[in-house]
């Protein structure tokens, strides 16, 4: 999958074996590693193994394998096939049973099907993600939803992923809040993915970590950094195209019941200086799609700009000098107030 915004990680060599076998059943990997699937609770999902912390991660059996990834809290995700292949040296892709992973790239590869003598064969087979072969999908929330009080997740990229530490901190004894997918790099990266990994059949991002069925009391989501490049009328991020896969995301969760916020996205000034206005453009059609369902507006553009000023270069809650899309602790700090107000709001509303 192709991004503008570098995925921060070290690559390792091997997918971790499928899961969509019967339990007990050992499978070997192209590398000769192997993985078993072990019991669940559920026996349409099977726990993988290969996990950083034993029994954390699961996948349905019938729709996916687990895989190795990376940027997994755990090191492992769901694969959206059934009996996949983990591409080795990937940072976590996948492709279908009877086609081979062929990398383009650090963090891109296509999936070339094989012929019956083993030889590849063909075009590439059609995909989920914008090119290429998919990204594994990284696990849910690691916790079951406190019984005590009322539950958040928030969905998004490596500015949520920054700012959820401190949503806990602000909201600590009065909100459980965890991010999801529990992963580093850019979490729930862009609308391709998230849809992937939020809307039937695959819906990792609002499962647990171990594909537990769960209803949080609050979710919040944002899509944007992401869907950046390739923003021509054509292309894979066009407008058009992000309004299609964001309409898709906030329908799913909308039929959570859960009470939902849109946070904004917020600036990116690389582009932004150049006289870009692609992050106003993905916002005002993410407005547009939430206002359309009643889901809340949370405009974290705005509060940025309250601070930094509408186009700037050097901002003292920037966590680079030019500014980039991250920020300082004081400027998670600053980010979070006015959705921290938010949660508390929709978790005290009928």
């Amino acid at each position: 999958m192709a991004s503008i915004l570098p995925l921060l990680g070290v690559l390792t060599l091997w997918g971790v074996a499928a899961a969509a076998v019967s339990p007990g059943m050992v499978q070997v990997d192209s590398t000769g590693s192997t993985a078993t699937a072990t019991e669940s609770t559920d026996p349409t999902v099977a726990v993988c193994s290969g996990s950083k912390t034993p029994n954390t991660t699961a996948c349905p059996v019938a729709t996916s394998t687990c895989c190795h990834h990376t940027f997994s809290d755990t090191g492992v995700g769901c694969c959206p096939f059934p009996n996949a292949v983990c591409c080795p040296g990937s940072y976590g892709l996948c492709c279908p049973s009877g086609t081979q992973c062929n990398s383009t790239g650090a963090y891109s590869g296509v999936c070339v099907p094989l012929a019956l003598d083993g030889r590849t064969d063909g075009p590439p087979p059609p995909n989920l993600q914008t090119s290429g072969a998919p990204q594994v999908c990284t696990p849910g929330p690691m916790d079951l939803p406190s019984t005590t009080l009322p539950s958040a997740i928030i969905i998004g990229d490596s500015v949520s992923i920054g700012y959820t530490p401190h949503l806990q901190t602000m909201l600590a004894g009065k909100v459980q809040v965890q991010h999801a997918p529990s992963a580093g790099g850019g979490g729930a990266d862009d609308t391709p993915y998230g849809k992937q990994c939020i809307v039937t059949p695959l819906e990792s991002f609002i499962r647990t970590a171990r594909y537990e069925v769960v209803k949080y009391d609050v979710i919040t989501f944002n899509f944007g950094l992401h869907d950046m490049e390739y923003n021509t009328s054509d292309g894979a991020h066009s407008i058009a195209n992000y309004t299609a896969q964001l309409e898709a995301i906030a329908d799913r969760l909308v039929a959570t019941k859960s009470k939902l916020l849109y946070v904004a996205t917020t600036p990116f000034m690389p582009y932004a200086t150049k006289g870009d206005p692609i992050v106003q453009e993905l916002n005002a059609a993410a407005l547009a799609i939430t206002k359309a369902r009643g889901i809340p507006y949370v405009d974290l553009y705005a509060r940025v700009v309250a601070k930094c000023g509408a186009t700037y270069v050097s901002c003292p809650i920037c966590a680079k000098d030019p500014c980039a899309y991250h920020y300082t602790p004081v400027g998670y700090d600053w980010i979070a107030a006015p959705l921290a107000a938010a949660i508390i709001n929709a978790t005290s509303t009928k």
